[in-house]
């Protein structure tokens, strides 16, 4: 019987970690970690100084109006949904005995399982591809019910509050998604060689 816990198999990819060294980490390799660079720290700080931007200079006007942002993003969304299903099946089909490798260096672990290089890949463009379908449903969703959502009460008394939520919702999903993507490009076209 399957699961709910089959639903949230596109964010492994977010639970993936380095092996520890056989040594206690000094704070700086603990930052140093790549994978957590990628998972958290550079969506973070990037949706930090976007938000920050569109906030310190009322750029709100941006989500609004008929060529918003949201349009923009979702137009290029709606192909790249194709191209990360087309990347991760590849990546899973593809007959290659380097694929079935580990990984070189740190090894990335899920759970206490080390992880192959197809696994890794795999994780990487199922989570491009989950991210880029809820971005894509829940801003096409925004714009349809925005003015439904405008004429709920406590989002009228606190707008700022419920714009800067939207806005790093909104980032924190796009950045994530771009450093993400270009994690496993530099994975196919440089790491994978090695």
């Amino acid at each position: 019987m399957l699961g709910h816990d089959k639903l949230f198999t596109v964010i492994r990819f977010l639970g993936l970690r380095e092996a520890p060294l056989d040594r206690p980490l000094k704070l700086s390799e603990h930052l140093s970690s790549n994978l957590r660079w990628y998972q958290w720290f550079y969506p973070t700080i990037a949706t930090a100084i976007a938000t920050w931007s569109v906030w310190y200079f009322g750029l709100f006007s941006i989500f609004e109006g008929p060529d918003n942002i949201l349009k923009r993003v979702n137009s290029l969304l709606s192909m790249l949904i194709g191209f990360y299903i087309a990347s991760l099946a590849a990546v899973a089909t593809f007959q290659s005995p380097r694929l079935e490798e580990e990984i070189v260096g740190r090894k990335i672990l899920h759970r206490k399982t080390s992880l192959r290089r197809r696994q890794f890949l795999c994780a990487i463009f199922g989570y491009c591809s989950g991210l880029t379908i809820l971005i894509f449903l829940g801003t096409s969703l925004s714009e349809l019910l925005r003015d439904d959502i405008k004429a709920i009460g406590w989002v009228t008394t606190y707008p700022l509050f419920f714009k800067l939520v939207g806005a790093v919702l909104y980032f924190w999903a796009c950045f994530s998604l771009m450093s993400s993507t270009l994690l496993g490009l530099n994975y196919l076209v440089d790491r994978m060689h090695r």
